[in-house]
């Protein structure tokens, strides 16, 4: 590698001091598990729903942080997403008199929600507990109060009432599984009679994440054996006991090279005088702390060193980074260097 390659990737990497913090991911409701049911409490008397069970589908939207003594440390319910109440609810107060119709007809429509709470920490068996809310993205009520008119509430941007909130999450096979009794109570009061009425979804949401495999992306230049050398990747991309080791193969024989990475994408043909390409963007970070050898294979391999990222960086749940390896090389006898194509992985508990 010559020296002006050095300089140039020298000024770039800055390295960042800040702790990683967990990306927000986006967790798909299994909508015929997570299923709710509705009650409700009126000045005027209890609500009856028709009918009384419903289902949410759409997404909720989670960030995860990594643990110390298990998988996951902690769970924020970021109020992203959007969970979707099918089908609209019904409901009337019953008329004690029950000949008579009923004293109100409540009804609930095009309702959607985000939930949110506070970071919560997480045990070691994935069990967490806490206080979450909803904030209501979409959605009316209207009232009709036996011989009087419909009152209509838009619900966009109201919150419900706090609620506990204890459930689990845990990860197998790249799959982050979210499962967490639910009780979303919020209370509505007819401007026109007075009439209150608190009303309450109870059920279970049940919701999965995917973390993704890597995959490979930019192209390399061949080497000085005749073809592009490839970068990949063994094990996975789990923090918590994870066997992630970082891989590079058709190198030249006996030649010295690291990993690069960062958290963008680019293409710079020919960087700093390098006969390679460059698909690294933004701050870049080098572990040149673990300089490799191909030997006589042509190849190399890297565990993960998560405990000797440069400059206190850290991956956490749901990170993704792009990573390059970049070795010495020679053109027609001038040495030069050259690089892998690049590949991105996302970081599983």
């Amino acid at each position: 590698m010559n020296r002006s390659l050095f300089q140039v990737l020298g000024a770039a990497l800055l390295a960042s001091t800040a702790a990683a913090q967990g990306t927000p991911l986006p967790f798909t409701i299994d909508a015929p598990a997570s299923q709710f049911t509705f009650s409700g409490t009126t000045s005027l008397g209890p609500v009856v729903g028709n009918p009384n069970t419903f289902g949410i589908s759409g997404l909720v939207e989670a960030e995860l942080a990594a643990g110390l003594t298990g998988p996951i440390g902690s769970i924020r319910l970021t109020g992203g997403g959007s969970a979707v109440v099918s089908p609209d609810i019904n409901a009337s107060i019953p008329n004690p008199l029950p000949f008579l119709p009923p004293l109100a007809q409540i009804s609930i429509t095009g309702l959607s929600l985000a939930l949110e709470s506070a970071t919560l920490p997480v045990g070691p068996t994935g069990a967490f507990s806490g206080t979450s809310f909803a904030t209501f993205l979409s959605g009316t009520v209207q009232i009709t109060p036996l011989g009087q008119s419909t009152t209509t509430t838009d619900l966009t941007g109201a919150q419900t009432n706090p609620q506990p909130i204890t459930g689990m999450v845990s990860a197998a096979n790249q799959i982050i599984t979210l499962t967490a009794p639910l009780n979303i109570s919020f209370t509505e009061v007819d401007p026109a009679t007075g009439l209150s009425a608190t009303i309450d979804l109870m059920g279970t949401l049940l919701a999965t994440h995917t973390i993704p495999q890597p995959v490979n992306y930019c192209t390399a230049v061949a080497n000085s054996t005749g073809i592009a050398a490839a970068i990949g990747t063994t094990g996975n991309s789990g923090l918590n006991g994870g066997n992630l080791a970082l891989t590079a193969s058709a190198l030249p024989q006996n030649s010295l090279g690291f990993f690069l990475f960062a958290e963008g994408q680019a293409f710079v043909p020919m960087f700093g005088g390098s006969a390679g390409n460059l698909c690294l963007g933004g701050q870049l970070f080098r572990l040149s702390n673990f300089v490799q050898s191909s030997g006589g294979s042509g190849q190399v391999a890297l565990p993960m060193p998560y405990g000797g990222l440069p400059g206190g960086q850290a991956f956490d749940i749901g990170d993704q980074w792009n990573f390059q390896y970049w070795f010495r090389d020679q053109n027609g006898g001038v040495p030069t260097s050259n690089t892998t194509d690049a590949i991105t992985l996302v970081f599983a508990p």
